[in-house]
């Protein structure tokens, strides 16, 4: 363990890693995984990987969960699978015509 600074350490052992990052720690990520997005100023308006609470990160992988099953992957692949292609199809169109701009067409 090294402390980088004031309120920062960087860890390089495996071992530590793990413990710190693995599902269920009781230890608290910093203020740092709710600063990526301006709307991400807390446990309640961040995404899953930006949870600091322990407890209520673990509420949130519960509504996750189902959502990775493989009846929930087999439900939706051919929803993704065509949304995908699609946007493939679109993507080749505007190659053609000289410009593609890729992150256009995989916008929500």
């Amino acid at each position: 363990m090294v402390r980088i600074a004031p309120n920062e350490v960087a860890i390089a052992g495996i071992h530590a890693y793990r413990e710190i990052h693995k599902i269920g720690t009781q230890f608290i990520r910093s203020p740092w995984y709710q600063g990526q997005f301006p709307t991400q100023y807390s446990d309640d308006t961040c995404g899953i990987f930006g949870v600091r609470d322990p407890k209520k990160a673990i509420e949130r992988r519960k509504l996750f969960q189902q959502a990775g099953t493989k009846t929930a992957v087999l439900q939706w692949e051919p929803v993704i699978v065509a949304t995908v292609q699609q946007a493939v199809k679109k993507i080749k169109r505007d190659a053609q015509n000289g410009k593609a701009n890729v992150m256009l067409r995989f916008r929500g």
